[in-house]
């Protein structure tokens, strides 16, 4: 019977080291190169409506952006001059460490919701789940502010 598992094992063992060496290439050329940088966060940002402009540095050691839109049908938020440094360590101790966020001008339009279904009376309020790390902000710095 052991003799089974170890042919399994031996047979099946390139085939998961090769899948965990690719997924670490991966997670390493997205957070530790500009092109990989910048292809995930337009990515992601392109999912919510969004743009992004000009992207410089890593996800690793830090992120500068000259331009950032979402528009989406509830929100419209237009930065300019973005900054986020993030100690990506911390997160091993359970805290989310963000050493500098900042903006030179934010804009941010809360759009009317058509709504044409009554909310319902008994209806519980919403409560945040609590997260399994702390946050931590170093510096936060926003420029201009429109509402």
């Amino acid at each position: 019977m052991k003799m089974k598992y170890l042919r399994w094992y031996l047979r099946w063992k390139p085939i998961v080291l090769t899948i965990l060496i690719g997924l670490c290439a991966f997670v390493f050329w997205f957070m530790g190169t500009n092109p990989g940088s910048r292809w995930l966060l337009n990515t992601v940002i392109g999912q919510v409506g969004g743009e992004l402009h000009n992207v410089r540095g890593t996800l690793w050691s830090g992120i500068e952006l000259e331009r950032l839109l979402i528009d989406t049908p509830e929100i419209k938020i237009t930065g300019r001059e973005a900054v986020l440094k993030v100690d990506w360590l911390k997160l091993f101790k359970r805290t989310l460490r963000v050493e500098q966020m900042s903006v030179a001008d934010l804009d941010v339009k809360l759009l009317p919701l058509e709504t044409t279904e009554p909310a319902p009376d008994e209806a519980k309020p919403f409560e945040m789940p609590g997260i399994p790390v702390g946050i931590q902000v170093d510096r936060l710095d926003v420029g201009d502010f429109a509402c």
